[in-house]
């Protein structure tokens, strides 16, 4: 079976790449995702006098020890603003079976 790294080389091959080299398309495990986000709340849930920004985890609340597949959009300036950049992988796909288990194996 191929592995990861395997699967987003040809998911380059077949879909390409951005303009800044960025892959369209990628596959990723879902619990080693991190992204930069503006936050009003500390980890405790205790509203900050200022929004601070720091790395959290992406897919933390709603999907856990899955695989997904992401595709790279443009966001808008609301989406800007809270995630301090102007692209972002967004996901397409999780990758389970009926009952809620991950579908790809290694």
């Amino acid at each position: 079976m191929e592995t990861l790294e395997e699967l987003n080389k040809r998911l380059i091959e077949y879909y390409g790449t951005a303009w800044n080299g960025m892959p369209i398309y990628r596959i990723i495990f879902s619990d080693d995702q991190l992204e930069m986000r503006k936050m009003e709340h500390d980890d405790k849930g205790v509203v900050l006098l200022f929004p601070e920004v720091r790395e959290v985890p992406k897919y933390r609340h709603y999907i856990t020890a899955k695989y997904l597949l992401e595709k790279l959009v443009e966001l808008n300036e609301q989406a800007q603003d809270e995630l301090k950049s102007k692209l972002s992988y967004e996901p397409l796909w999780v990758y389970t079976d009926k009952n809620g288990s991950n579908s790809i194996r290694y």
